[in-house]
């Protein structure tokens, strides 16, 4: 063993002691919360009040006399209204000229945009205590899963795909703005060899199909690879579609230490990357058997301590979850995190349940919103010691990002509780709601109609690799319009689908919402349209939109730009439905 292969090995083992010591301490307070979560969600709302009750909101809106009254949470409901992004565009435009002590009291370090695909991009304050709150739940959820699944929390690494964009913009008071994955991700760089084996060099390469080629470049000879990790599902398939399609150019590269002419690369980003490539033709042979036998399972196969894929797979993700198996088999597949870049929300802490989150009381102070009563006026909202089981609420959030009875949006339902602490599960955002005649079809139901599409209507016939939905509200009678992207060859292309896959949606929908049966039977809803897309049409939509660790494909399209690319990606044309009721 070389001398740097030993500081190596003795390296990576004093940092797996370390954050073994880390992770225990976020575990044990975890659990301590947990059991007292109303109690310990009220200090963290008191201290959030405390820290910025001198700046401009603060100020405004009471919080010295709320931390004065005998129960501050009812005080401070009484003096903040609910509120959403739009009640807070002016002080946040403030804040990136310059301004201090508006909605926090702390400096602004950072301007994380959202992800922007469903509508007007958001601008997110990032502070040091808000970052470091994200840094303390990334922690916990490291140690949950080593309690879960054994080597989970190992000094074993993975491979992690969010990118470390260098394309940062500023402010024009010079304040830095980007994605905050990537910037949690820069901030780690000094550990972040020691979690996940594309180095450095390589995580801010901005070609997708180039960066995932070099992901699996450094991640193939790493024997004991256990994770993949990424924002959203897609990207883990993608990955794995990357491997099926070009691995002989891998262990080409493997064998010679040389990458391919066609990745799209910087000149300076090809010399650092080969630079740490060395010729390993005997790597290259002893995976070339196992690669050729297929890609069923492949995961495992490479990788024996493979045991877990970290990524967003419910709701809509949920329409990834079979090719994906087919790359990973039965490891867990779920993601460890609910949240947004406003707010951690929750952690998984089960694999038998993983679309299950337990609430983070430290993270931020919650209420929520009946659902039945989320498009009231003036709503009224519970705190968590309210909730009741199998019921479904609005999340609403007070945080250390200057976020005060926020509007998250998402609906939830509460699944169950753990040691007292809320475990609720993501139903859809309501912002995602198909709604062009009052029926409202959720989220949940549309990716429903599609799994029951792949498994019912195609057979075998293909995949559904992605999709979309568009309301066309400018013709009469409105109707959804769906995008849909299959594996199949365009060649094998059978013209009468569009019609076929019209019906059979028209007709599940309709089993879905009986608000949609009745509208369709009423003709103020006309029959759906169906696009099937060119394959690779998703992933070129992506390569098209900023903040790439965020991006993903919104499940209801709105920018007529991404409507009008997806039209003219259409493998046939649409072939409409003949007007008619729904089978009662």
């Amino acid at each position: 063993m070389t001398a740097a292969a030993l500081y190596t090995r003795i390296a990576r083992r004093t940092f797996s002691r370390m954050m073994a010591i880390w992770t225990d301490y976020s575990r044990r307070a975890f659990e301590a919360d947990s059991k007292q979560f109303a109690c310990a969600n009220e200090r963290t709302l008191r201290r959030i009040l405390r820290r910025h009750r001198n700046t401009e909101f603060g100020r405004a809106h009471g919080f010295s006399a709320a931390l004065a009254a005998g129960s501050p949470a009812e005080a401070f409901r009484r003096r903040v209204p609910l509120s959403q992004y739009s009640d807070y565009e002016q002080a946040l435009h403030r804040m990136a000229m310059g301004e201090r002590n508006v909605l926090v009291s702390d400096p602004v370090i950072f301007f994380a945009p959202s992800s922007g695909t469903t509508g007007k991009s958001k601008l997110i304050p990032v502070t040091e205590r808000s970052m470091r709150n994200t840094v303390r739940t990334l922690v916990l959820t490291r140690s949950v899963f080593g309690q879960l699944r054994p080597g989970g929390a190992s000094a074993a690494r993975g491979i992690s795909l969010v990118r470390m964009s260098d394309n940062l913009s500023t402010t024009a008071a010079g304040i830095p703005t980007g994605d905050a994955s990537a910037a949690g991700m820069r901030r780690a760089a000094a550990i972040i060899p020691y979690l996940y084996t594309t180095p450095l060099a390589a995580m801010q390469i901005e070609d997708k199909p180039s960066a995932l080629f070099i992901h699996l470049l450094f991640g193939l000879p790493e024997r004991d690879l256990n994770h993949v990790s990424a924002t959203f599902a897609h990207n883990v398939v993608y990955l794995f579609r990357t491997l099926e399609q070009r691995w002989p150019e891998l262990l080409d590269s493997i064998a010679t230490g040389r990458l391919p002419d066609d990745l799209v690369l910087k000149p300076d980003e090809r010399r650092n990357i080969e630079r740490l490539l060395e010729p390993n033709p005997d790597l290259a042979r002893a995976l070339q058997p196992e690669l050729e036998k297929g890609f069923e399972n492949i995961a495992r196969r490479l990788w024996p301590n493979f045991s877990f894929v970290a990524a967003a797979t419910t709701g809509s993700f949920a329409a990834y979850m079979e090719t994906l198996r087919g790359y990973v088999g039965s490891v867990p597949v779920c993601n460890l995190l609910y949240g947004a870049t406003e707010a951690c929300i929750g952690i998984n802490v089960d694999l038998d349940t993983p679309e299950q989150y337990a609430l983070l009381p430290r993270s931020c102070a919650f209420e929520f919103i009946p659902l039945e009563n989320t498009d009231d006026a003036e709503p009224r909202t519970v705190g968590v010691e309210e909730l009741e089981q199998g019921r479904q609420y609005e999340v609403v959030i007070t945080s250390d990002a200057g976020f005060y009875r926020y509007r998250m949006d998402d609906v939830v339902r509460v699944a169950g509780f753990r040691n007292g602490s809320p475990r609720v599960e993501f139903q859809f955002r309501r912002g995602t709601i198909l709604n062009v005649a009052a029926e409202k079809t959720t989220e949940k139901q549309v990716a429903d109609v599609i799994r029951s599409l792949e498994s019912r209507w195609l057979r075998g016939r293909g995949r559904v690799l992605d999709y979309t939905v568009a309301a066309e509200t400018g013709v009469s009678p409105p109707h959804y319009r769906f995008f849909i992207e299959l594996d199949t060859d365009s060649g094998l292309w059978d013209s009468a689908w569009n019609q076929e896959a019209a019906q059979f949606l028209d007709q599940e929908l309709a089993a879905a919402n009986v608000d949609f049966k009745l509208m369709r039977n009423a003709r103020v809803i006309g029959q759906p349209v169906v696009n099937f897309l060119q394959l690779g049409c998703f992933g070129r939509l992506l390569a098209e939109m900023p903040n790439s660790n965020a991006a993903k494909i919104p499940r209801v399209v709105a920018k007529p730009e991404h409507v009008e690319f997806l039209v003219g990606q259409s493998i046939v044309g649409e072939l409409i439905l003949k007007s008619g009721s729904i089978g009662q």
